[in-house]
């Protein structure tokens, strides 16, 4: 079963630069989770994850 997020919201450069993982069901993609995450909590766990730190 394929499923289409029609709500979708613009993705900063920042964030498309940053690793992708697709969503599922109700689930949304990792670069639309982080643009709507007003906190930017999960932009910057995103960062250190990358980095290492």
């Amino acid at each position: 079963m394929y499923t289409n997020n029609l709500d979708r919201v613009a993705v900063s450069p920042e964030v498309a630069g940053m690793l992708y993982l697709r969503g599922a069901g109700n689930l949304a993609d990792l670069h639309q989770a982080m643009m709507r995450d007003g906190s930017g909590t999960g932009t910057g766990a995103s960062k250190s994850s990358v980095a290492g730190t």
